[in-house]
């Protein structure tokens, strides 16, 4: 059985809200500031964290991200250095950075419900097309399962829009009505990879018990 056998653990965590998440703008790959309430969100992350044993910690180098990776280091994990990763930034949704959403149904319509829809692969003007975002997901992915060994236990901060695309890499292709693809700010989701089988189980998904 899958439990049995040697594995290496992933734990992703979205980061902290943002001023801009607050205000219903769509940041992509532009800068991002954590509202007083995201930095509260990462405080109990990094609680919900305390204990666990990382060999290692990777984050996007987008600011907001970072920000959040150094509050859950400071909290027990100060012997893993983060190491910033452009292949963990948000999806660059290019023409719709810096519109709110009403705007972006407004403006462009055609992207937004293809963005908005998972199982079409959205192409965006001046931006990354979510086959493009999965393929770079994936590929860093497979990079990490290359790098580390079974036993180890990897820890990802990241972004909403990444966070679906491991979803999509553990499960398979995400359609509306079978996945609603929800990850709250300072949400923890967890899969493994075995790699005597090179297979992948979903073990928990938007948690956010701790956030409560």
């Amino acid at each position: 059985m899958l439990e049995e056998q040697k594995k290496i653990e992933f734990w992703a965590v979205r980061h902290g809200e943002t001023e801009e998440n607050r205000l219903g703008i769509i940041q992509g790959q532009g800068v991002g500031t954590l509202s007083s309430c995201g930095l509260r969100q990462m405080a109990l992350a990094a609680e919900r964290l305390y204990r666990v044993d990382f060999n290692a910690i990777y984050a996007s180098d987008l600011s907001r991200a970072m920000e959040s990776a150094l509050i859950i280091q400071a909290a027990g994990h100060a012997k893993c250095e983060i190491q910033s990763s452009w292949s963990l930034r948000e999806w660059h949704l290019g023409v719709l950075e810096g519109l709110t959403r009403e705007e972006c149904a407004v403006r462009y319509p055609e992207v937004w419900e293809a963005v908005c829809t998972p199982s079409v692969n959205a192409e965006v003007p001046d931006g990354e097309s979510r086959m493009a975002l999965y393929g770079r997901i994936r590929d860093f992915l497979y990079e990490l399962v290359a790098k580390h060994q079974a036993g180890d236990r990897i820890l990802l901060v990241t972004h909403g829009g990444v966070m679906r695309m491991l979803l999509r890499l553990v499960v398979g292709e995400l359609r509306t009505g079978n996945s609603d693809g929800a990850v709250a700010n300072g949400s923890i989701a967890r899969f493994n990879y075995y790699p005597a089988t090179q297979s992948w189980q979903l073990i928990a998904w938007n948690s956010t018990e701790h956030l409560e």
